[in-house]
């Protein structure tokens, strides 16, 4: 198994937990309100996802959008495992927001294949 060829995955998550751990604390201090942090981790959880997408597009010949769906759904996997054992809530809304997580993971690798060029 080749860990350069995840390493992208894995920083990203690293990124991602210090993220939600900050709005977990301003949340915590009431310096953002509390109902704001799933709009905000939505935006940010997509950026995220385009930027890994553009990632994945620039280093694919043709079909980037395929890289973008295999990153999506692999992301996807995990946060919904780590959602279900930590919190043991799903419900549409979750649904909804793996689906617009891995569009973006879709979206970040088409762009990602054009800007190649």
């Amino acid at each position: 198994m080749n860990i350069k060829k995840y390493k992208n995955i894995l920083y990203i998550f690293l990124i991602y937990i210090i993220f939600l751990v900050l709005i977990s604390t301003f949340s915590y201090y009431k310096v953002i309100n509390f109902d704001l942090i799933p709009s905000i981790s939505l935006i940010f959880g997509s950026f995220i996802m385009i930027a890994l997408g553009v990632n994945i597009g620039k280093k694919r010949e043709k079909k980037a959008y395929i890289g973008g769906l295999k990153l999506g759904i692999i992301i996807t996997i995990i946060l919904l495992a780590i959602n279900l054992v930590f919190f043991r809530l799903f419900s549409i809304k979750t649904v909804i927001y793996y689906c617009i997580l891995i569009l973006s993971g879709i979206m970040g690798s088409i762009i990602g294949i054009n800007k190649k060029k």
